[in-house]
């Protein structure tokens, strides 16, 4: 009897914390960037958990993008 319920916890456990795993995978978050004037900057989807690269410096007459 012992062995059964710790079976069935076991498993219990298990089945709650799958949905948890896919739920966060497939959070996406929208980066963009406000440029102030200069040229554009394309928008970039990154999935929650992960890094994303950074994107081309923007460019405008007359400015130097420092980072």
């Amino acid at each position: 009897m012992k062995r059964t319920l710790s079976l069935l916890l076991c498993l219990l456990l298990l089945v709650g914390f799958v949905p948890l795993r896919e739920a966060n995978a497939a959070i996406t978050h929208t980066v963009t960037f406000e440029t102030n004037g200069g040229s554009l900057v394309a928008s970039i989807e990154v999935e929650y958990g992960r890094f994303l690269l950074k994107p081309t410096d923007p460019t405008r007459a007359g400015w130097t993008f420092d980072a």
